[in-house]
Formats: structure tokens, C-alpha cells, sequence
């Protein structure tokens, strides 16, 4: 009896999720099969050989943006809206005034999303000079700091809304973020699950497994629900080059099982794999 109604309780779990999920034809991000997540500069050939693209803006010409879309490739900009790097060209346009702390990671500084001036810096300058590289997109990062400030929540999504409404025709791949993701499900055509089985230690500089098994069912059955595209991101063990041999297989394994389009990469997202 016991085994009879953990199975019909792990049916109820996982048997109603299909496992043959795309997204619907008309989400832009329907034919995708592979993607890279690359932050260095060039290698244009290998670049080519991926349907989606995930790039640095300020490391590319729009002529060479046109001949990754020429080769069929949707290249997106990596566009970090909450949180600020000193070394972005609008970096010194920021006021103290907006930021609610520092990211000690990553040396950057959280943002209010919901801060007039950043709104406007983003609509107005920050993505104009993206889209006139010809960029098919957005990659939206840093999107879950609202786990760190819950107040900040309901002002990403009018953040995010104003993005979709200012820029219409843009593709666009939500980073994490999933504690707004019922609300932004419908307004993205992606979303990322970056360390999906596995995560980084800056501190120890290795790779630890994570079990978010009922976390990537609930983002998967929401994406299915809106009909966004799934991907999935995992980082590779920079001492070793590659990750234990069992995470990566277990990463592989879970992401397809729920239809995630799968990446394991190096932390520094400088090598194309």
C-alpha cells in the first residue's frame, strides 16, 4: 500500500508534464536547439554554429552582429538591470541616491529597479545603443536581486513591462528571477535556469550539487503554461576544466527530462565549448 501511494503521489508530481514541450511557432525562440553564453570577443566562425547567441554589446560591430544573423544565429545583449559594473560605459550617469548595496561577488552594486533615472537610462540610451548593433534581443540578468530586496519585486516587473511595451519586437531572455516569473512569464520569450543541479563557491573554487528538482518542475510547468522557451546553464569546474563527470551527466539528464535546453560552460563564460 505504501509503495503504491508514493507512486501515485510521484504521478501526481511529474505526470502531468509532458516531455516532448517546445514552445508554440510564434515564440521567436521556438527553432532554438543550442545556445552559447559567450562574454570574450571574436570567434565569429564558432559562434555561427549556435542558433542562439548570448553576447557583451560593447564587443561587437554591428557589421558583425550582421553576420552572425546571416548565418542564422539570434544574437542577444547582455543587459544587467539590477545590479550596476563599474565598468560599463553608463556606469558614471548612476547616482548613489539608486543603489541599495553592494554585491561583494561580483564587485557591483544593487539597484532599484523601480528608480525613475534608471528606467529612463535604460529606455532611453542603454538599449538604443544596443538595437543599433542590430541585436536581436535582450539576455536580462540580474533579475533576482529582488530575492535579496522583496520590496523591489513589483517595480522589476513594471521595469521589465515598460521594456516589452518601449520595445516590442525584441527578443527577450529573463535570467532567474523566479519570484516574479508567473508575472513576467508572459512578457519574455525565455527564461534561463542558471545553476540548475550545481553551483559555484567562489570561496573554495568548486562546484557543490543542488537538488531543486520541485523549483525546475514549477518554472517548467509556468514556461509551458505561457509558452516561453526553456534553457538551462550549469558551470564547469575551473580547476579541473570540466565538471564531476556524474553533475555533469546528472545535468544533461535532468534539463532534457524537463525540456530545458542545456549548457554546461566556464565560469567566466569566456570559452565556447
Amino acid at each position: 500500500m505504501k509503495i503504491a501511494l508514493l507512486a501515485a503521489a510521484v504521478f501526481l508530481f511529474f505526470g502531468c508534464v509532458s516531455n516532448d514541450y517546445k514552445p508554440p511557432e510564434k515564440n521567436p525562440l521556438a527553432a532554438v536547439s543550442n545556445y552559447m553564453v559567450y562574454y570574450g570577443r571574436n570567434h565569429l566562425n564558432a559562434l555561427k554554429h549556435y542558433d542562439l547567441l548570448i553576447l557583451q554589446p560593447e564587443l561587437y560591430t554591428d557589421s558583425e552582429i550582421g553576420e552572425l544573423k546571416k548565418a542564422r544565429s539570434i544574437p542577444l545583449a547582455y543587459l544587467s538591470i539590477g545590479e550596476i559594473e563599474k565598468n560599463r560605459w553608463w556606469a558614471e550617469r548612476i547616482k548613489e541616491s539608486w543603489l541599495l548595496g553592494k554585491d561583494e561577488v561580483w564587485d557591483s552594486f544593487y539597484i532599484d529597479p523601480g528608480n525613475s533615472g534608471w528606467q529612463t537610462l535604460i529606455l532611453e540610451l542603454i538599449i538604443p545603443s544596443i538595437t543599433e548593433k542590430g541585436f536581436s534581443g535582450l539576455f536580462l540578468d540580474t533579475v533576482d536581486m529582488v530575492d535579496l530586496y522583496p520590496d523591489t519585486r513589483s517595480a522589476m516587473i513594471n521595469l521589465i513591462t515598460r521594456i516589452t511595451e518601449t520595445y516590442p519586437g525584441l527578443v527577450l531572455i529573463q535570467n532567474r528571477g523566479f519570484a516574479i516569473f508567473s508575472k513576467t512569464a508572459k512578457m519574455v520569450d525565455g527564461i534561463l535556469f542558471e545553476s540548475m543541479t550545481s553551483s559555484y563557491n567562489f570561496q573554495t573554487k568548486s562546484i557543490f550539487p543542488l537538488d531543486q528538482q520541485e523549483l525546475i518542475l514549477r518554472i517548467r510547468r509556468t514556461a509551458e503554461k505561457n509558452g516561453v522557451a526553456l534553457f538551462a546553464l550549469d558551470y564547469l569546474d575551473p580547476l579541473r576544466g570540466e565538471p564531476p563527470v556524474d553533475l555533469q551527466q546528472r545535468f544533461y539528464r535532468i534539463a532534457r527530462r524537463y525540456n530545458y535546453i542545456p549548457l554546461a560552460t566556464d565560469i567566466s563564460l569566456l570559452k565556447i565549448e
